[in-house]
């Protein structure tokens, strides 16, 4: 199943920095027939607060900033579906070509070394309510002791 025709991005706040402000022009360009959402901290916050509070004692728990920000990205995905796409990436392309087999999606980035390859957060897709996103969300509290900065 394809994902939902929705982009999400993050920042802190509506003031997207202007060293990030072509990439985001260039994900909105390239898909026009996508709705689009930047997502702030509050507005993080607000999600988890008003539709996930079992997991807000974790979230509020986290040490780094970074954790917040990733675990909201799991939750959005979790209820809305679509297309997570890290401020700091270009969209050369409309992201719907990316779709044709599966039924999640996850960017690939290089390891210590070229070789190794590990499956990353910046780039993910999903329908809402994916099993794979119900499971890690759950699991988000018990990986909470572990720093993973």
């Amino acid at each position: 199943m394809k994902p939902q025709k929705i982009i999400h991005q993050t920042w802190k706040s509506a003031d997207i920095p202007p060293e990030y402000q072509r990439y985001v022009d260039s994900v909105r360009r390239h898909n026009p027939d996508y709705e689009y959402r930047l997502w702030t901290d509050l507005d993080n916050h607000r999600l988890i607060q008003n539709h996930f509070s079992w997991f807000l004692p974790t979230y509020e728990a986290y040490t780094h900033h970074i954790e917040r920000v990733d675990a909201a990205r799991y939750f959005i995905l979790l209820k809305y579906g679509g297309v997570y796409i890290d401020l700091d990436m270009e969209c050369l392309k409309p992201v719907d070509s990316l779709f044709d087999q599966g039924d999640i999606w996850f960017s690939v980035e290089a390891g210590p070394s070229i070789e190794q390859k590990v499956l990353s957060n910046a780039f993910m897709a999903a329908a809402k309510n994916h099993a794979f996103f119900a499971e890690l969300t759950r699991a988000l509290p018990a990986l909470r002791q572990r720093d993973i900065t």
